[in-house]
C-alpha cells in the first residue's frame, strides 16, 4: 500500500508539472489606465478610464483578446451618465462597444461561448437607471480580428440587482 500512496504520489507531481493551463486570466485591466501582465510580470496602460469594475479576458496562451469596464462621466448638463465600455486589445473602444447597460460600482464578467468559438458574452448589472441583468455578445471574428459587439444590451431579467 504504501508503494502504490508513493507511485500515486510520484506521477501526480510530474503531471502537475509538465501540464499547462489556460491563461485566459494572464492580463488584467483595472484601476485608472493599469494593466498588469502576469506572463511576462509587467505593467502597461490599458485604456480604463475609471476606478471602478472591470473584466478581461485573454486567450489560451496569455494574449490580451479584450475588456470591459462601467464608465461614470459627469455630463455639462451638471449629470452623471453611467456605461460601459469595451476595449480592443489595442486599446480602442471596440466597434459598437459604448454604452453598454453598466453602473461603474458594479461588476462586469466576461464568459466566452466556448473553448473553440470568437463569440464571448458579456453580463452586466443595471440598478439605478435600467434594472436588471443585461448582457452583450462579442464577435472577434468582425473587424479584422479586433472584434466587434454584434448584440447590445439584451435584457435577461428585470429585477433590482443590488
Amino acid at each position: 500500500m504504501k508503494k502504490v500512496s508513493i507511485l500515486l504520489f510520484f506521477l501526480c507531481n510530474l503531471f502537475s508539472q509538465i501540464s499547462d493551463a489556460q491563461y485566459t486570466n494572464n492580463i488584467w485591466c483595472f484601476g485608472d489606465s493599469v494593466g498588469i501582465d502576469f506572463q511576462n510580470y509587467s505593467v502597461f496602460q490599458s485604456g480604463v478610464k475609471t476606478v471602478a469594475g472591470s473584466s478581461t479576458i485573454c486567450d489560451s496562451t496569455g494574449n490580451l483578446l479584450f475588456y470591459c469596464y462601467g464608465y461614470d462621466y459627469y455630463l455639462e448638463q451638471q449629470a452623471y451618465f453611467r456605461s460601459g465600455i469595451v476595449k480592443n486589445k489595442n486599446h480602442q473602444t471596440m466597434q459598437n462597444g459604448d454604452s453598454l447597460t453598466a453602473e461603474w460600482y458594479h461588476d462586469i464578467t466576461i464568459i466566452p461561448k466556448s473553448v473553440t468559438d470568437s463569440t464571448f458574452y458579456i453580463f452586466c448589472a443595471g440598478i439605478t437607471r435600467d434594472y436588471g441583468l443585461y448582457y452583450s455578445i462579442v464577435d472577434l471574428k468582425q473587424n479584422n480580428g479586433l472584434g466587434a459587439v454584434v448584440q447590445k444590451n439584451i435584457q435577461l431579467d428585470t429585477f433590482s440587482c443590488v
